[in-house]
């Protein structure tokens, strides 16, 4: 029976309502255990979390290891080339969660537009007229009618589109690994945009895509939400523009 090594509690599973396949041999570990490197040398399947420490590539050196199953659409956890070259090939579940990102992204943006995380503080703490007043001066935008950045156009990407879109936005796309008719360039979105949306996966190539210069193309009460990877933006470049107000406010879902 082949063996199958499980980096998350086999409960996760269950409580998806996924099945364990009968015909495998699972066993649960964590990735901390002194016992994997040993249980890898016998094991041909490898499942591991969307989200975690990166896996380095020495560890499957010497394995049994044939497959890295990421249970989550980025499997930037691992060196896919390195495993490449170990004859190890590396899957994901591309779109598995894609609905629940896209609401996350118009959920996020509607309470920043709304101002509904400063509101609530203010309105515990017995602030009702001064936070109301300044409510009304600035002018609380709806989604309806703004513009939607959407960067990265795939399985996620779409599924964001669709929805900021049937609820009267206007979207526009850039797609870094597709030359796409109906997209643009990412500096014209960046100015365009009320609210940037990022999809893309981290790779060399995304690495560090959205930095100073990037936010300083965006509109003063621009909004970005990153639902992708931590890696794609400059935390300390968003945090010092934040800060500074150089933008209307940002939503991270990854670190």
């Amino acid at each position: 029976m082949p063996e199958v090594i499980c980096l998350r509690p086999l409960e996760d599973f269950a409580n998806a309502g996924v099945a364990l396949p009968k015909a495998l041999s699972i066993r649960a570990m964590a990735p901390e255990s002194r016992e994997l490197a040993e249980a890898m040398r016998s094991a041909e399947a490898l499942v591991i979390p969307a989200v975690g420490p990166a896996l380095a590539t020495e560890l499957f050196a010497g394995s049994a290891i044939r497959l890295v199953q990421v249970t989550g659409a980025g499997v930037d956890r691992v060196d896919g080339a390195g495993l490449a070259r170990l004859g190890i090939a590396v899957a994901g579940v591309p779109g598995s969660s894609a609905l629940a990102v896209a609401e996350y992204v118009v959920a996020t943006a509607v309470a920043l537009l709304r101002f509904l995380h400063g509101s609530t503080a203010a309105i515990r703490a017995g602030d009702y007229t001064n936070i109301r007043d300044r409510m009304i001066r600035c002018g609380l935008s709806q989604l309806a009618g703004l513009t939607v950045g959407v960067v990265g156009y795939g399985i996620i990407g779409q599924a964001t589109a669709r929805q900021c879109a049937a609820l009267g936005a206007n979207v526009i796309l850039c797609d870094p690994a597709i030359d796409r008719e109906d997209g643009v360039e990412l500096g014209e979105l960046l100015g365009t945009a009320d609210i940037v949306t990022l999809h893309v996966p981290l790779q060399d190539g995304t690495r560090g895509m959205i930095g100073a210069a990037e936010i300083g193309l965006m509109k003063p009460d621009a909004i970005l939400v990153n639902a992708a990877r931590g890696g794609i933006v400059d935390e300390a470049a968003l945090a010092e523009a934040l800060e500074a107000g150089w933008i209307g406010g940002a939503a991270v879902d990854v670190y």
